[in-house]
């Protein structure tokens, strides 16, 4: 058997055209895309829109906690210099006591000294006049 012939011309189909001559779109199809890139548009814009308030939202936030921090940091050097401030005062209040406590045992030294050497030379005294008393009263004489 021949193969069978193929038809010339035209095919009329039950589908629309979708090319006009010289393959421009016919304004149906232009509407139709136009209508589908400003929803697409649209959907890029709510996207857009909604990631920037996110980002607003998350901004605020984090300067919020900047600012906590901040006076975080503000209150801790505030408490290191108080805490450094007392810690000198102490330490000059215990060197003045502690002066003062050396003073007090050096005055209380010399004291004793001066009161031993006393003591020493008058024990000496005692002891030559007792010796004296004692050679006297062996000799006899009293």
């Amino acid at each position: 058997m021949p193969p069978k012939a193929k038809k010339k011309g035209k095919k009329k189909g039950k589908g629309k055209a979708k090319k006009d001559e010289g393959g421009e779109l016919s304004v149906e199809e232009m509407y139709k895309r136009t209508l589908q890139e400003v929803g697409s548009l649209r959907e890029q814009l709510a996207e857009r829109k909604e990631y920037a308030r996110q980002s607003r939202a998350s901004e605020e936030v984090m300067r919020e906690r900047v600012q906590e921090v901040r006076e975080m940091v503000h209150e801790e050097q505030i408490s290191k210099k108080d805490i450094a401030e007392e810690l000198t005062r102490q330490y000059k209040t215990m060197r003045s006591e502690k002066d003062s406590h050396i003073l007090y045992l050096q005055t209380e030294v010399k004291r004793l000294r001066d009161k031993l050497g006393f003591t020493v030379c008058l024990h000496i005294t005692q002891r030559r006049q007792r010796v004296s008393w004692w050679g006297s009263v062996e000799r006899g004489t009293s």
